[in-house]
């Protein structure tokens, strides 16, 4: 296998187990109740849908998970909202009544938040690096 000299501009690389947090990354959770402050303050027309999302995932995660672990994730938010857009295409419906979804939701806002949670990713992950800059020294 070869590999390129230079990785694909749009690779990210996350570290688990909060490595990452050292260069100023939030860690999972984080990453979420920041893209709740940022969307109130940037984008309010889609903050009460993921707040609505957020609510849902929450009482699926305190029902389904170890206690104290029903808190969101970044990653578990982005898979939602792709899921939610690709509903109609997902076989597993076909397996299912008349299951109507349990909150309002509008698909042309889903893309939006999907697209701004990716963009709000890409700005957190993506260390500046200036002359000054003690962030290499982290990892």
């Amino acid at each position: 296998m070869t590999y390129p000299d230079k990785p694909p501009a749009n690779v990210i690389f996350l570290f688990g187990a909060g490595a990452s947090v050292d260069a100023d990354i939030p860690d999972t959770y984080k990453f979420v109740t920041d893209f709740e402050e940022h969307v109130k303050q940037h984008n309010p027309e889609l903050s009460e849908q993921l707040l609505s999302i957020l609510k849902v995932m929450e009482k699926f995660n305190e029902k389904n998970s170890v206690k104290g672990l029903d808190k969101v994730d970044v990653e578990q938010l982005l898979d939602t909202l792709r899921c939610l857009i690709q509903r109609e295409a997902d076989p597993l419906l076909e397996f299912y009544g008349e299951q109507k979804c349990t909150i309002d939701i509008d698909q042309k806002m889903l893309g939006l938040l999907k697209t701004f949670l990716e963009n709000f990713i890409r700005e957190k992950v993506i260390l500046k690096m200036s002359p000054n800059s003690n962030t290499s020294k982290n990892f």
